[in-house]
């Protein structure tokens, strides 16, 4: 069995890419999700602007770190 992907793990994986779509449609997008990382991290930062930026950063962040405590 070959090695996972940053891009897999964390953005296509059918599981998580449904985590993804479920935090930008909590936060009231409607987006198409990019196939890395970077992609959605440039999402948050462009779609966050303004004196909200940082508590969007802050969501993202909080998302990579449960998905990586689930794959603990």
């Amino acid at each position: 069995m070959g090695m996972e992907s940053v891009s897999h793990i964390f953005v296509t994986c059918p599981f998580f890419r449904r985590v993804w779509y479920s935090v930008f449609r909590s936060l009231g997008w409607k987006i198409v999700l990019p196939g890395e990382l970077g992609g959605v991290l440039n999402l948050f930062l462009g779609l966050g602007r303004g004196k909200s930026s940082r508590c969007f950063l802050l969501v993202w962040h909080a998302v990579v770190w449960t998905i990586l405590e689930i794959l603990e």
